[in-house]
C-alpha cells in the first residue's frame, strides 16, 4: 500500500517478467514466488498441477511425492483436489503458494475449492470461472491479466473476502511487445458479492507516462459495479477505454480513491464514501455524474479534466485538506458545495472556461491558498461573501472577464491578508465595480 496523494499515484514497483502467454512449461505450474507487494509474480515454484510436489497438493495427475493425489486421484486425506473427493465446498487450498491457472483444465480442477491460502491468479487460455463457484476466500492477492479469451468472470459470485489486493489487468509491464491484456474482458458482475479487499487496482502498468500504445489492458471493460463493497484502502481505476460506469456504493471509508484516464466514463456513484479519503477524478472528457453525496471530510479532492456542468452531487462536503477544480470545460457553476465552509490546503479553481460565476461557496470561510486562473468567462467573485481568512497566498490571474476591482474588493473582506502575499494581474483592469 502506498502512501501520499495518488493523483501524484505511484505504480507499484514492477518486477521484470514475460507478460506474453506462458510457456508449455510455465503452464504446468500452478505457483511460484510472489515478488514484493505491489510486484510481478513470477511463473514456477512450488505448486504442481500436474501433480503433487514436496511442498504442496498436487492439482490434476497422479500423486506427488508428499502433496496428495490430483484430479484423477483418490488421496483425498493428502491434500489432492479431485477424484472421488466430496462436492461440497470443503476444499481448502493451504500453503504459501501462488498459484496459475492458465487453462480450463486447470479451472475445472479447482471445483470444491472454497478457499485458497495464498494468491490466485487467472490468466493465459481461460474462458470460464464457473468451476469456482464455491470459492469464497482468497487469503492473498487475486489477480486477473493476460486472459486472451474470458468475456466475464461470472461464478465468482461467492468470493467475499480477498485477503490483500484485487487486480484486474495491472501485471503487463515487461516486453510489452508480447501483451494482449484482457481483451475480451467486459465486466466484473461476478464480483457483484465482494466485501473485503485491501486494495483494488483496474488498470495497466504501462512504461513512461503511460502513453504506450499497446498499454490496453481491459480495452472491453464497460462497467465496474462492486456495490458490496465494504472495506477497501485504496482504490485505483485507470485507462479502461471503455469504461462508463463506476459504482461502489456500498464503500464507506479508505484512503484514496482515484479514476483516471478513462476516456468513456460518464458516471462514478459511491454514495456511501464518508471517512478521510484523497478523492481524484481526472482525464474523463464524458463524465457526467459524480455522486459522492456522504463525502464529508476528504483530505484531498481533485475534479479535472471532465465533462461536469455542476458539482451536485458532493453535496455534504464541508471541508477538504485540498481542493482543485480544474479543466472542466462544461462547468459553469459550483453548485453543490454549498456544505463547503473550509479548504486547509490549497483552493485552486483553474481553467474551466464556462465558469461564469462561483455559485455554490457562499459558505466558504477559510482556506490556506487560494488560486483562481484562466477562467475565462468569470465574471465575478460575489459568491465568496463568507470568506476572511487566507492563510497563505491570495493569487488571481489570466481571468479575462473578472474585474480586478472584485478581486481587489474580496481582498479587502479579508483583515488578516497582507499585500505581500497577493497577486493580481492579467484580469480585467478596464471594468468599474459598483460601491
Amino acid at each position: 500500500m502506498r502512501n501520499g496523494w495518488r493523483l501524484l499515484f505511484l505504480l507499484l514497483a514492477p518486477t521484470a517478467v514475460s507478460c506474453g502467454q506462458a510457456t508449455d512449461d510455465e503452464s504446468q505450474s500452478l505457483g511460484g514466488a510472489q515478488a514484493a507487494s505491489g510486484g510481478q509474480p513470477e511463473l514456477g515454484g512450488s505448486e504442481s498441477i500436474g501433480g503433487g510436489t514436496a511442498s504442496g497438493p498436487g492439482i490434476g495427475g497422479n500423486a506427488g511425492t508428499t502433496g496428495g493425489s490430483g484430479a484423477g486421484g483418490t488421496d483425498e486425506s493428502s491434500g489432492g483436489f479431485g477424484g472421488d473427493g466430496p462436492s461440497a465446498c470443503t476444499r481448502v487450498l493451504t500453503g504459501e503458494a501462488h498459484l496459475y491457472l492458465t487453462n480450463q483444465t486447470q479451472v475445472e480442477s479447482m471445483r470444491g475449492v472454497g478457499k485458497v491460502e495464498g494468491s490466485l491468479y487467472v490468466t493465459g487460455d481461460v474462458q470460464d470461472l464457473s468451476p469456482l463457484e464455491c470459492l469464497s476466500e482468497v487469503t492473498n492477492d487475486f489477480g486477473v491479466f493476460e486472459a486472451k479469451q474470458l468475456v466475464n468472470v461470472d461464478g465468482l459470485e461467492q468470493l467475499r473476502t480477498i485477503g490483500r489486493n484485487l487486480y484486474i489487468g495491472h501485471y503487463c509491464r515487461y516486453e510489452l511487445r508480447f501483451c494482449s491484456g484482457n481483451p475480451l474482458l467486459q465486466d466484473l458482475r461476478g464480483l457483484k458479492n465482494l466485501e473485503r479487499v485491501q486494495d483494488i487496482f483496474i488498470e495497466p502498468l504501462c512504461d513512461g507516462e503511460g502513453n504506450n500504445e499497446n498499454c490496453k489492458v481491459n480495452v472491453a471493460l464497460a462497467e465496474v459495479n462492486l456495490n458490496r463493497l465494504l472495506e477497501a484502502t485504496e482504490v485505483y481505476i485507470r485507462m479502461n477505454p471503455a469504461l462508463s460506469d463506476i459504482e461502489l456504493n456500498g464503500w464507506k471509508t479508505g484512503t484514496s480513491f482515484a479514476a483516471l484516464e478513462n476516456d468513456a466514463l460518464k458516471t462514478i456513484s459511491a454514495r456511501s464514501l464518508k471517512g478521510a479519503v484523497q478523492v481524484s477524478v481526472s482525464s474523463a472528457p464524458q463524465l457526467e455524474l459524480l455522486e459522492m453525496p456522504s463525502l464529508e471530510k476528504p483530505t484531498a479532492l481533485r475534479i479535472a479534466s471532465t465533462h461536469l456542468s455542476s458539482l451536485t452531487g458532493l453535496d455534504s462536503l464541508q471541508s477538504s485538506g485540498s481542493f482543485e477544480i480544474s479543466s472542466n470545460s462544461e462547468l459553469t457553476s459550483l453548485e453543490g458545495l454549498s456544505s463547503l465552509e473550509a479548504v486547509a490546503g490549497r483552493f485552486n479553481i483553474t481553467g474551466n472556461n464556462s465558469l461564469k460565476r462561483l455559485t455554490g461557496l457562499e459558505h466558504l470561510e477559510r482556506v490556506g491558498s487560494l488560486d483562481i486562473h484562466y477562467n475565462d468567462l468569470l465574471e465575478t467573485l460575489d459568491a465568496l461573501s463568507a470568506l476572511v481568512e487566507v492563510t497563505e497566498t491570495f493569487r488571481m490571474s489570466w481571468n479575462e472577464n473578472l474585474p480586478t476591482c472584485e478581486a481587489e474588493r474580496l481582498q479587502n473582506q479579508i483583515p488578516s491578508l497582507s499585500s505581500d502575499r497577493v497577486t493580481l494581474y492579467s484580469n480585467d483592469d478596464d471594468a468599474v465595480c459598483e460601491p
